[in-house]
């Protein structure tokens, strides 16, 4: 298994968003409601949807919480950007399984980036979390076992804006193979596969992962920088950690002298794996 290493992403894509219809005149190309020019632009500050084809104005899609999210999909174990089928979910849903659907769905390009349609997260509490798949959303068959990762945290109406940037995880199913010689582990069952890092993302080494009352988990493993070893008390220079499966929503923390974390919900839902992404204050 190839040694795992955390790339940020910081990926400036445009925005794709609603806007208002033509006023029955006939449509100049680029111009507001009508096609868009070659190469998926429009004139001013409009942009192109590249769904519909046509120019729209950039802000309409991010506020009174109408939202898109946009970044990169990228293969856990090559960190290669790669071709997928993702799709925003309501996190709550998705960590408690009981609502796993996409709000909208997309295909990502060959380099892994994706945008997403605009959508209405008025009644998506939490945040965000971004499903990746096989084409399809095939579940544990094909390439990729089915992935989330939490792209944005909110609790106010205001903070409901577009995610811009977004890292997005696909983990293969030669991996989840892999990890079934685990004692313990059972991809049926689920797993949380997360990293702890710094506050400026980078992988954090001999940290801890706690439920948030300071007991332990009842299992955990720390991969070592190699990914062949699976018997660490501690995060490894990866910042990696795997809770197998099965494990109800709870609250989790890292802990290492020096730095602090703020608590994270982590749960292993049945035949996903949920990506935990620990960052530091």
């Amino acid at each position: 298994m190839k040694k795992l290493l955390i790339v940020v992403l910081a990926l400036s894509l445009a925005g794709l968003a609603f806007g208002c219809g033509d006023d029955g005149e006939e449509c100049t190309a680029g111009a507001l409601g009508c096609a868009c020019l070659a190469g998926d632009t429009c004139t001013g500050a409009l942009v192109c949807n590249t769904t519909t084809d046509l120019c729209e104005e950039a802000a309409a899609c991010c506020t009174n919480q109408q939202v898109h999210v946009s970044g990169a999909v990228v293969d856990v174990t090559t960190q290669q950007g790669i071709v997928a089928d993702l799709g925003p979910v309501a996190p709550m849903g998705f960590i408690t399984g009981t609502n796993t659907t996409p709000l909208t769905t997309t295909t990502s390009a060959a380099n892994g980036t994706f945008a997403t349609d605009c959508f209405d997260a008025t009644n998506v509490a939490l945040g965000l979390v971004v499903l990746a798949d096989d084409a399809g959303f095939d579940g544990a068959a094909g390439t990729y076992f089915p992935t989330g990762t939490g792209v944005k945290a909110w609790s106010l109406p205001e903070e409901k804006v577009c995610v811009e940037g977004a890292t997005v995880f696909a983990v293969p199913n030669s991996m989840v193979t892999g990890l079934s010689q685990l004692p313990g582990f059972a991809a049926a069952d689920g797993f949380v596969l997360g990293f702890v890092m710094d506050a400026a993302h980078a992988p954090i080494a001999d940290a801890v992962v706690k439920k948030a009352d300071g007991t332990d988990f009842t299992t955990i493993y720390y991969p070592n920088a190699t990914f062949t070893d699976f018997t660490g008390t501690m995060t490894s220079a990866t910042g990696m950690f795997l809770i197998p499966g099965p494990l109800a929503l709870v609250t989790a923390k890292p802990e290492k002298a020096g730095v602090t974390w703020g608590e994270s919900q982590v749960a292993a839902v049945p035949n996903y794996c949920y990506m935990s992404m620990m960052i530091a204050e």
